[in-house]
This record gives C-alpha cells, structure tokens and sequence, in this order.
C-alpha cells in the first residue's frame, strides 16, 4: 500500500524589514531579486516572500522621502499578514551617529508593532555585518544592546559579528563566528567595499538559512566551524560608511 500525503494548510508568508543589503544594489546582478532572501526563501522553501528592503534607511533613519523601519514596520509589514518576520539591521544609523541604546529601543519600537499583528508571526531580528571585516567594539555594543531587548520581548536575534543566535526563548541554538571577516571580505564584499557581492548574498542567505534552522529546531546549541576562508578575532574600531 502506498502512502498519500495532503498539502499543509498553512502557508508559510516570509516579510523582510531591511536596508540595501535586503534591497540589492549594483553590486549584485539582478539587484531587488539578487539578494540574499531571494535565495535564502529558496532554500527554506518558502514561496510567499516580501522584500520590504530600503536602502539608506535603518530603524530609525528616514532616506528622503523613504520612511524608516518604524514607520514602515506599520505600513508596510502590518497589513502582509506574514507569519515570519526578519528585522535588520542598524548600519545606516550607526553611521549616522545613533548610540546603542537608540538603536536597540528602536528596534524594541518594532518588536512591539509586529507582535500586536493578527498572525503572531516569529520575529528573527539580525544586525549588521561589518564589511571591513574588523568586528570591533563599536559593533559588538550595538549587538548585546539589541539582543537584550530582543531577548525580553521574544523575538529571535542573530548577530552578523559574532555569528551567535538566539531563540525565542532566550536560549543560544548556534555560535558560528563573524559572518564578514578580514580573511574573506574580498570574496563576498562587493567593488564599493561597502555591499555584499553576487558570491555575499548567496553566503549571507546560506548563514541566514543556518541561523533560522537553528531558532525554529528545538533549543540545542550548535557550534559549527567558521566559514573555511574567515579568521576569527575582534580587531580595532575604524570608519565605515553605511549601506547604501
């Protein structure tokens, strides 16, 4: 006898709040449908997915006439009914010269919008990487500031600079290392030095694949090798633009 399987009735909605490494940009070929949540959804399998990416914002930075995640965390997440939401990540603000303690209260500003929603969708907040490939300080900061508001609201933080992810519950289910490093920025990171190549998204999207697998599997921490070209380690802070 054979075995008859019925589709599930739910479908899985993916929406994206996030800046021009979510958008795309003339550093990845196809730009908007070039990016890492194109080819992260077709790796989980998700095919209802919205890219909400906006480049020059951040959770608190506008762009022009460009709103900034706040804002479009009401007009623009809301009303998709997604049942999972990713949130990320806070470059642009840092270069602007918001402290941590801004950016993670915006960030706790968007949890809460995006927990009143209809759905109670799983809300994955990530931060930046750093595309110098130093990971210092400046960034380290902004990370624990924002986790622990992700951490006390419920939602689910991955950090790009330590490569640490954290469920819903508050438990760590993944140590993987800096995702950007001084030893592997040249393959991912694009000729601007600033925006994830065509060889970045499709590594952002196998990362962001590892970290959401890790966060919706039953709490057991995995610490796996860092990627084979990366070079662990925590260097000196140094300017950086932001994503544009």
């Amino acid at each position: 006898a054979g075995t008859i399987w019925a589709p599930s009735d739910v479908v899985t909605r993916l929406a994206v709040l996030g800046d021009s490494m979510t958008e795309g940009t003339g550093m990845n070929t196809g730009t908007t449908i070039g990016t890492w949540l194109e080819k992260f959804a077709n790796m989980a399998g998700i095919r209802d997915w919205w890219n909400g990416g906006v480049g020059g914002t951040g959770p608190n930075l506008t762009n022009g006439s460009y709103p900034n995640f706040k804002s479009r965390a009401t007009t623009n997440i809301v009303g998709t009914d997604a049942n999972i939401v990713f949130v990320g990540g806070y470059l642009n603000d840092k270069a602007s010269g918001r402290s941590a303690s801004q950016i993670a209260t915006d960030y706790e500003t968007i949890i809460a919008t995006l927990k009143a929603m209809p759905t109670n969708p799983l809300i994955i907040c990530f931060g930046s990487p750093d595309p110098t490939g130093v990971n210092g300080s400046d960034f380290t900061a902004v990370d624990a500031a924002v986790k622990a508001k992700c951490v006390a609201a419920g939602a689910a933080w991955v950090s790009l600079v330590t490569g640490e992810v954290i469920n819903t519950a508050g438990q760590v289910v993944l140590l993987n290392g800096a995702w950007i490093t001084a030893a592997n920025k040249s393959t991912f990171i694009g000729a601007d030095n600033l925006h994830p190549n065509n060889a970045g998204h499709e590594y952002i999207a196998s990362r962001m694949l590892a970290a959401y697998l890790a966060v919706t599997k039953e709490p057991d921490v995995h610490v796996g090798p860092d990627e084979a070209a990366s070079a662990r380690g925590v260097g000196e802070a140094s300017n950086r633009d932001a994503w544009r």
